[in-house]
């Protein structure tokens, strides 16, 4: 028997969620939450945070946070935790990624079509790694750090949390990005990011 999901957010990112559960064929969706209480392009809009707060006060559920912005769904995910519902977050791993049996992937993370997470990797909480994405061998990725389109991150390096990869980048193995760190698009990090920055360029520097 399918397991029943309620779905955080009903923008772009939750498409993408929603076509890899679909995937996966373990999980009934039975509407989402958002601010809109309304019918939004075909889905079926519960109500808002507090609406789910008060109807599964004291009961269990299982939720996915399909926010894109890392910030805003560490928000929600923080402020639900914090209330009496008692949560299951999913994690979503997709039949057509590459993982590795030995992988570690915390809850409520999303690996999307085409992502690969090579051996002895971890990945973190309500993390995001996109398509065609690609995490080598040794590699830890702590929580709420968003992985875009198309970014190749080099063995044994380190990603705090809060972070966020731009489509296309590169990072060199054996480097450290520290906690809410933006790597620009298409750029190259060949030296450790300090926290709270912005790196772009080939090769990345801080602006």
């Amino acid at each position: 028997m399918k397991k029943k999901i309620i779905i955080i957010g009903s923008g772009g990112h939750s498409n993408i969620a929603i076509q890899e559960i679909y995937k996966i064929n373990k999980f009934n969706i039975i509407g989402f939450i958002d601010e809109k209480k309304k019918f939004q392009n075909d889905k079926k809009i519960l109500g808002n945070i507090k609406f789910l707060e008060d109807k599964f006060n004291n009961k269990k559920v299982n939720l996915f946070c399909a926010i894109g912005d890392q910030k805003v769904r560490k928000r929600i995910v923080k402020r639900l935790n914090k209330s009496k519902i008692k949560i299951t977050w999913i994690k979503i791993i997709s039949k057509e990624s590459i993982v590795y049996k030995n992988v570690k992937i915390d809850e409520g993370s999303l690996i999307i079509s085409g992502a690969v997470v090579n051996i002895n990797s971890v990945i973190g909480k309500h993390c995001i790694i996109n398509t065609n994405s690609s995490i080598d061998h040794d590699c830890i990725i702590k929580d709420f750090v968003n992985i875009s389109p198309g970014v190749s991150v080099g063995g044994t390096t380190k990603i705090d949390s809060d972070c966020f990869l731009g489509i296309g980048a590169s990072i060199k193995e054996k480097i450290h990005i520290k906690s809410n760190v933006v790597i620009g698009a298409n750029s190259f990090v060949n030296k450790n990011c300090l926290k709270n920055s912005k790196y772009l360029g080939i090769p990345a520097k801080k602006k």
